[in-house]
């Protein structure tokens, strides 16, 4: 239900890219707090690379893209699974990547082109829980908020979705 109210407004334009400075490692360190009341079945690990730690984001909607992401790395990953959350910023605000990797079940070749669609669930999903829509969800906060998404998967291997932005 949450993913059809948070579609709806994105489309309607009620949601809106409001970019604040915050540090980064707080905030990620914040969300795997959050996380960890919701798994005990898995790690999670986070690493940042650069010097800097402050980024200019919408606090609001990047927390809806890594929670999305790394809820779906623990429900697509075997029990006892390590997830891994990597922040590298180069020397400014305006060079941020972050990746979520999992251990689990991987992408389907044929189903990659589509993973960001509406609706769209690979076909080796079909026995897990979802709406199809969490995806293009997160592909449409993180343009609204200028950045972009990709990910590399392989079957039984896991996946690597990462963030990549500019900054204000």
């Amino acid at each position: 239900l949450m993913d059809f109210l948070s579609l709806s407004q994105v489309e309607k334009g009620m949601i809106q890219n409001k970019p604040e400075t915050f540090n980064l490692l707080r905030f990620i360190e914040d969300i795997i707090e959050e996380t960890k009341t919701a798994t005990t079945t898995h790690s999670i690990e986070f690493i940042h690379k650069g010097e800097k730690q402050d980024v200019c984001l919408d606090k609001k909607l990047l927390k809806i893209c890594i929670t999305n992401l790394i809820g779906n790395a623990i429900k697509y990953s075997p029990s006892g699974k390590r997830i891994l959350i990597k922040t590298e910023q180069k020397s400014d605000l305006n060079n941020l990547s972050i990746s979520i990797q999992d251990e689990g079940i991987g992408i389907p070749e044929n189903d990659k082109p589509h993973i960001f669609e509406q609706f769209f669930r690979a076909k080796n999903a079909d026995t897990f829980q979802g709406t199809g829509l969490g995806l293009n969800i997160i592909k449409k906060l993180t343009i609204m908020m200028r950045g972009e998404i990709g990910f590399t998967s392989q079957i039984n291997k896991g996946s690597v979705f990462y963030l990549k932005f500019s900054g204000c």
